[in-house]
Order: structure tokens, then C-alpha cells, then sequence
């Protein structure tokens, strides 16, 4: 249970000691200047604001956060890629497509940014320019995308703990001890899965929104920010 709140607060933590402008060393003394207090007298105006960056959660961070799961869910139904078969006695399907998602996002990322125009002899929409999201919004949005993050991870984790008590459910054998903090953590069900049983949430919530696509979503909005206030940067690629 350290893991599942101490990790949101250590993330919390490095936000708040590491502004946008400066950053605070992890030492006691400031530590001790850290106004905790004055933080926590603000936070029930910030906690939902509806203006710009304003708030622990805004209208707009929800936005972003639910359609890049949304994003994710949908290129995991419709891409194509590798079937494969798990490991026995259950020997479960699964449908590998990471790789090409990673590049599909990037391309949406820069060139999904589609302007609309009016045609006034045909009378419909067309397209007429292709650019990329405005990434930086992302910079502007980062607490409150934790917040949204954080509270998903949450409603996710209770559903799955709730719904594997429900119906006959195979349950993973370090999952199932009585003990339901360890339970809650490890997870209890085995192989959770929606979609007549062809959408594995562990496997998506793995591989799909998380790490590998961590690679350009916590850099590009940084270097998105740095172009718009005309900093110069060297960026070191690996």
C-alpha cells in the first residue's frame, strides 16, 4: 500500500519542489520553508478549476487524459498486428500491435491536427492543413494530469478488485492470500478482461497508454513550451 498512495504523493512532491521557473534541493531546511500548510488552505479552490491551468484538476486535463485512453483503445481494436497464444494451462489469445501505435500516435501527434474550411460552391468541410496539436498545452495541464491520472488509476484498480469477486473468475495465485490491501496490489483476477473476453486490461494498461509511449509524451510538451518562449535548448536524443 506504500506503493499505491506514497507513489502519487512523491509525484506531487517533485511537481510542487521543481516549479516551471526554479527547483527546490531536497534539503531539511527547505523542507522546513516548504509551506505545506498555505498549500493545503488553497487546494479547495484549486481542486477543479474551469480557466486555464489553474487548478489540481481542471475540465481540460480530464479532456486530454480520457481521450488519449480513449485514443488507446480504439488503435488497440482496429490496428493490425500479431496474434499470439499465452502461456498454459489457460493459453490465452493476445493481439500485439504496440510497436505500430507508437508510430500511428506520433503521426497524429504531429499531423492529426486537421483545420477545417468551409466550401462555399460545394457547401461541405474539407481539410485544408494538417498540423500538429498544440503539445505545450500538455506543459501548461501537468498538474492537473496527474490529478486525473492518479484518480483513473484508483477507479480502475476497485473495479478490478470488486469485479473479481464477481462470477466464476480465475484468480492469480500471489493475488488470492485473504488479505485484501496485499490483494488489492498485486490484483486479484488473474487475467481481467472486457470485450467478450478479447481485451486483457493488465496487457493494455501495460503496453498500450504507459511506458513506451511515456517516450515522446513527457518530452515533446517540454521542448513544445521551450520553442514557444524562444529558449534554445540542446537535445540529446538516445
Amino acid at each position: 500500500m506504500a506503493v499505491t498512495f506514497g507513489l502519487p504523493l512523491v509525484i506531487y512532491l517533485l511537481y510542487f519542489l521543481s516549479t516551471k521557473k526554479d527547483y527546490v534541493l531536497l534539503t531539511y531546511a527547505n523542507l522546513q520553508d516548504f509551506k505545506l500548510i498555505a498549500l493545503l488552505e488553497k487546494l479547495p479552490k484549486q481542486l477543479w478549476a474551469t480557466d486555464e491551468a489553474a487548478g489540481w484538476l481542471t475540465v481540460t486535463a480530464a479532456q486530454i487524459f480520457m481521450g488519449w485512453i480513449v485514443l488507446c483503445v480504439v488503435l488497440e481494436r482496429l490496428l493490425p498486428g500479431e496474434r499470439v497464444t499465452g502461456v498454459a494451462p489457460h493459453s490465452l489469445s493476445y493481439w500485439l500491435s504496440g510497436h505500430l501505435q507508437f508510430w500511428v500516435t506520433l503521426f497524429l501527434l504531429f499531423f492529426g491536427n486537421v483545420t477545417l474550411q468551409w466550401s462555399e460552391h460545394n457547401h461541405v468541410h474539407f481539410a485544408s492543413a494538417f498540423s500538429a496539436f498544440p503539445l505545450e498545452v500538455l506543459y501548461d495541464e501537468y498538474l492537473g494530469l496527474i490529478t486525473i491520472s492518479c484518480l483513473f488509476s484508483f477507479a480502475l484498480s476497485l473495479y478490478l478488485y470488486a469485479s473479481s469477486f464477481v462470477g466464476d473468475k480465475v484468480l492469480a495465485e500471489h493475488g488470492n492470500t485473504g488479505f485484501s490491501f496485499y490483494d488489492f496490489f498485486i490484483g486479484r483476477e488473474l487475467n481481467p478482461r472486457l470485450f467478450n473476453s478479447t481485451f486483457d486490461l493488465k496487457e493494455f494498461c501495460e503496453l498500450r497508454p504507459g511506458p513506451k509511449n511515456m517516450e515522446y509524451t513527457c518530452p515533446c510538451p517540454c521542448h513544445a513550451y521551450m520553442y514557444i518562449c524562444t529558449c534554445v535548448c540542446v537535445c540529446i536524443c538516445i
